[in-house]
């Protein structure tokens, strides 16, 4: 079976999760047990091989003391997303 070629906003996600953990002086093991993920999922997550959840990023960003949202790199074109109807 042919393995997929990662995807570059996965690397990109999986280096920023590389860099907080290093500036934490942590090892994947340590991050993962951390977060209650196993270490080979961490370092999936680090090579861009998968597609972590949105769940599995706030408990990342949370134990490495960063906010989930600089754990994703930006959109070429932001786009502005509309209020919910009733809100206002």
């Amino acid at each position: 079976m042919p393995t997929q070629k990662p995807d570059r906003y996965l690397i990109e996600v999986g280096r920023r999760v590389r860099l907080a953990r290093e500036a934490q002086s942590m090892t994947q093991a340590e991050l993962a047990q951390a977060c209650g993920l196993h270490r080979t999922h961490v370092g999936e997550i680090e090579r861009g091989e998968t597609n972590p959840t949105v769940l599995a990023l706030r408990q990342l960003a949370s134990v490495l003391g960063v906010e989930p949202a600089s754990l994703l790199p930006a959109l070429s074109a932001p786009k502005t997303i509309p209020p919910e109807s009733g809100q206002g």
